[in-house]
């Protein structure tokens, strides 16, 4: 998860450009869940097409990443809640 206030010493679009190409060279980047969020309506609007554009999940707001993020968590308990009444049930 990366939240990012844009400032004159750290302008959003370039930061995301930087983000997105970091995640393109990494190896397993294809693999690696990132979610961001971009402050300032008018002023990220670039960065955020930008993720968007690069299928990279990006939020206006941090309590919506956050909320996504917690939805993630709750998906992943949720799933090993599941294999594990699966396995105790000795369903494959």
């Amino acid at each position: 998860m990366v939240i990012h206030s844009p400032s004159a010493a750290a302008p959003g679009t370039e930061s995301a450009h930087a983000l997105i190409e970091t995640i393109k060279r990494h190896p397993r980047g294809k693999f690696v869940t990132l979610l961001t969020n971009w402050c300032g309506e008018f002023s990220s609007q670039e960065a955020r097409r930008l993720f968007s554009e690069a299928g990279l999940p990006t939020y206006r707001t941090p309590e919506g990443t956050i909320t996504a993020f917690m939805h993630m968590v709750e998906y992943r308990r949720n799933q090993e809640a599941t294999a594990g009444n699966a396995s105790a049930a000795g369903v494959t």
